[in-house]
């Protein structure tokens, strides 16, 4: 095989192994890799109904054949596992250098499955697996663990770690990546917690061999000179990182402001990518065979703000306070917690406060929008399950449900919504009504469209599918046409894909998910918060609403699903 390494590392952690196997080449082609190619083992290994921290749930960590080789932004992989938050399968996309390093090692995907019996890390070094205990590990954040792993280990290795919250399995955490990057939201880093599983780490020195080095460097050309020639991929991205889509939102009227209610907020200009690079930015830095460079390093707190932090802790909790938020950023990593799920917890309580429905014994503070200090407090009290953080810590579904206000909670099949209100723009409705973990952030080509046809979002979506299990960055589909995308595929993996053969195949994964999650019980309705029904009263998208129900039947249709969304 050539693009994928034709290896899938399992490792048991009730029986403490970890054995090879071979990549059936049938399911790589299917399905891709990545994103895909767990969905595909999760569908055929797990129990629907499994508890997600229960020993049974499997947690998979895939690459794409992509991952590793020379593809502009060829750094992706995905942690996949049935999350606590949705019961659904959950897909995290991740960049930075551990994706390239899982096929460096000489795999596609590792599966992890079981519990052990103490605290424990995995070290991976080529064919070199180690299940090494961790107790001392074990309470220690991101960024103290993953130093100590690494002067454990070989140098240049990497290091998928959980913080507190993990351990404490916190619904709201994530996973750390080398204390830069995160596989964040749906609370995979609570799956890991529950199988006492502190860190990954890995090293490979195996090259990526493609199938046709001459037609990939073709095609890797062409993809380059796009990416160099777009706008948004050469100048806006390399300048201000995600943080540059927090002005353009909010101009359209679409930045989620105080739990939703408004579309605009006042300071954006604050919290913006701009104010980043003038007042906290020290220096860029890219995932692995990035030619963009969105990441930044920034003063007083190490990893920078990213557009996930600007407005899930900034303009959705009130806060023009930028040093405050990009503090509540860096505790996020340092403790193992979703940016999105954890100030969307916050701002619904702010919410909930300003309309007497939370007292202050119950918050333990007045609490209210626009409040910095309390927001970087909470923080602390959410990693930790302590005080009222114990109550943030479940999501802002459960927030909501607890004080008797369910319609305040926004999302979908309780996962939190991203950094874009739908009800200006019915294309972006639709998708998040039909994502199956409430929201996929990472389509980022959908989010800016106008383009109201149901046709339209089941392609950007099996699109986004397709790209992440090929191990791409979705930045780069800004600027790389499907075409070639699917040269680079093709010339990597010697498989003939063309673009209606990617979008087969981002069809299929969407599909595998969407089966796992109605085995699993949970219902086939597609809908919007209640809140998303009243229009938005300030900014450009003000008086509009979604008409999400005008084209589901549409949409079921290009999908092959029956009137029920079956």
């Amino acid at each position: 095989m050539q693009g994928w390494q034709g290896k899938v590392l399992r490792i048991d952690l009730d029986g403490a192994s970890a054995t090879p196997e071979a990549l059936d080449p049938d399911v790589a082609q299917a399905c891709i890799g990545g994103r895909g190619l767990a969905a595909g083992y999760l569908f055929k290994e797990l129990e629907p109904n499994v508890n997600p921290l229960a020993p049974q749930n499997k947690l998979v960590i895939a690459a794409g054949p992509l991952a590793g080789t020379a593809a502009p932004a060829g750094s992706r992989y995905q942690v996949v596992g049935k999350s606590p938050l949705t019961k659904r399968i959950s897909c995290q996309n991740a960049g930075g250098h551990f994706g390239a390093a899982i096929k460096q090692a000489g795999y596609d995907a590792i599966l992890i499955q079981g519990k052990a019996n103490n605290p424990v890390y995995v070290w991976i070094e080529n064919d070199k697996i180690e299940i090494r205990p961790a107790d001392g590990l074990w309470g220690k954040t991101t960024g103290d663990a993953q130093q100590s792993i690494s002067k454990q280990i070989a140098e240049g290795a990497h290091v998928l770690c959980i913080g507190p919250a993990g351990e404490v399995q916190t619904p709201v955490a994530s996973i750390s990546d080398s204390g830069l990057w995160s596989a964040g939201g749906a609370g995979l880093g609570a799956v890991m917690g529950s199988k006492n599983l502190k860190a990954v780490a890995i090293k490979g020195a195996e090259a990526v061999a493609v199938a046709d080095r001459d037609r990939f460097r073709a095609a890797m050309r062409r993809a380059l000179k796009r990416i160099q020639s777009e706008h948004l991929t050469s100048t806006r991205f390399a300048a201000y990182g995600t943080g540059a889509l927090v002005q353009p939102i909010n101009d359209r009227g679409l930045l989620p402001t105080e739990n939703f209610r408004r579309g605009t907020f006042a300071a954006a200009s604050k919290i913006s990518g701009e104010a980043v690079a003038d007042s906290l930015l020290l220096r860029r830095f890219a995932c692995f065979a990035c030619p963009i460079g969105c990441g930044r390093h920034t003063r007083g707190n190490g990893r920078g703000t990213e557009i996930e932090h600007l407005w899930a802790l900034g303009s959705n909790c009130g806060i023009d306070d930028l040093s405050a938020i990009s503090q509540a950023a860096h505790l996020c990593y340092e403790y193992g917690l979703d940016p999105v799920e954890t100030g969307s917890a916050i701002a619904v309580a702010m919410e909930l406060a300003e309309s007497g429905a939370i007292s202050a014994k119950d918050a333990g503070r007045e609490l209210r929008f626009g409040d910095a200090t309390a927001m970087v407090q909470l923080v602390h009290e959410i990693s930790r399950q302590e005080g009222f953080g114990r109550i943030l810590a479940k999501g802002g579904h459960h927030v909501a449900n607890a004080f008797g206000n369910p319609d305040t909670a926004i999302g979908v099949r309780e996962h939190a919504l991203a950094a874009y209100d739908p009800r200006g723009n019915e294309a972006l409705a639709l998708h998040y009504a039909t994502s199956l973990s409430g929201d996929d952030h990472l389509a980022l080509g959908l989010r800016l469209w106008d383009r109201p046809l149901a046709a339209a979002v089941k392609q950007a979506q099996d699109l986004a599918a397709a790209m992440g299990s090929a191990g791409v960055c979705p930045l780069v589909s800004f600027a790389i046409p499907l075409e070639d995308a699917a040269q680079l595929l093709t010339a990597a993996t010697g498989v003939d894909y063309d673009a209606d053969g990617l979008l087969l195949a981002g069809e299929r994964i969407w599909n595998l998910e969407r089966a796992f999650a109605l085995k699993a019980g949970t219902d086939a309705k597609d809908r919007l918060p209640a809140r998303m029904e009243q229009p938005l009263q300030d900014g450009p998208s003000a008086g509009r609403l979604t008409s999400v129900s005008n084209h589901l039947q549409s949409y079921y249709q290009s999908r092959g699903w029956d009137v029920l969304g079956l």
